[in-house]
């Protein structure tokens, strides 16, 4: 299963020319749970998808998630820190993916030996800051740091985020550019490049009840002619003090330039400034069925 793992990820790679972003996976349990809705993530975890909700979290914030794919060969994990001060809210996180032991082989007498192994590890860096520019609208930007390697060869650089928050009665509006120097690239140590896809991600956050509210999200790579929709729903039922809430979306995402969608599902707990969030996630793409994930918050 590694072996076609990263058969996949050279394939891709050979066919599109551009790097596969990490957080396209998603970044917490709960915004998996809407469906990948960017921005509206209630911790320092947040910086992943919109610097400008790092100014919704209180004193210090932390995040944490993780999942694991193909039966565990490969794990999604990412930690985040921020604190909000009076002149801004700061953070940090980092993110990565990583499989060991791939096995290295060769043909011989008309058939594939392993002769050795090697790994793969793509990591992602941020470091954040928001602040509020008007009654309504918080800027943030970050400063990315993109390093992914192959066995042997190596690619690092840099690039940045820039989002901002506009809040109108019972509508908030995400907006969010995503690796906004389009002219980045990742050039390899064996001489290989990949453009690095600059994204923009439009999301709205409609208060529908007092304890529902539905969610938009519209996502467009630029360069590319791709546009992906996402719509989600979270419900905080009256009992026990909306310790408990529940969510539902739907999303498309690409597999080799092709359109695909899943459901998911998922139930957030938030015990004073402690928040679990499990998350679940059906796909009609046959390779990836489903899939769990789980991610914590704190604010303190």
């Amino acid at each position: 299963m590694k072996h076609l793992f990263f058969l996949f990820i050279i394939s891709s790679t050979l066919s599109a020319a551009t790097y596969q972003t990490m957080t396209e996976l998603g970044t917490s349990a709960s915004m998996i749970g809407l469906g990948n809705i960017h921005g509206f993530e209630k911790s320092a975890n947040v910086i992943f998808d919109n610097p400008a909700g790092l100014n919704n979290i209180n004193g210090i914030s932390a995040g944490s998630f993780y999942t694991e794919l193909m039966n565990g060969e490969i794990q999604f994990r990412n930690l985040s820190l921020g604190i909000k001060t009076h002149v801004g809210s700061f953070a940090i996180g980092v993110m990565e993916s990583a499989v060991t032991d791939i096995p290295e082989t060769a043909i011989q007498d008309d058939e594939y030996i392993q002769i050795g192994s090697f790994g793969y590890k793509n990591q992602l860096a941020k470091l954040g800051y928001a602040f509020k520019f008007n009654k309504r609208v918080t800027l943030g930007a970050n400063l990315v740091g993109i390093n992914h390697e192959i066995g042997t060869v190596n690619a690092k650089t840099i690039n940045t985020d820039l989002g901002a928050l506009i809040e109108v009665d019972r509508l908030n509006l995400s907006i969010v550019f995503q690796n906004a120097l389009f002219f980045q690239k990742l050039n390899y140590s064996n001489g290989g490049a990949e453009d690095i896809p600059t994204t923009v991600i439009g999301g709205l956050k409609v208060g529908l009840l007092n304890n529902l509210d539905g969610y938009f999200q519209l996502k467009t790579f630029l360069r590319e002619e791709h546009q992906l929709m996402s719509l989600g729903v979270a419900y905080q039922p009256n009992i026990v003090g909306r310790l408990i809430t529940i969510r539902a979306g739907w999303k498309e995402f690409l597999i080799l330039n092709q359109k695909h969608s899943s459901t998911t599902f998922g139930i957030g707990l938030d015990l004073m400034n402690i928040g679990f969030d499990v998350a679940y996630e059906k796909s009609t793409y046959f390779e990836v069925d489903s899939k769990q994930y789980v991610s914590f918050r704190f604010n303190f």
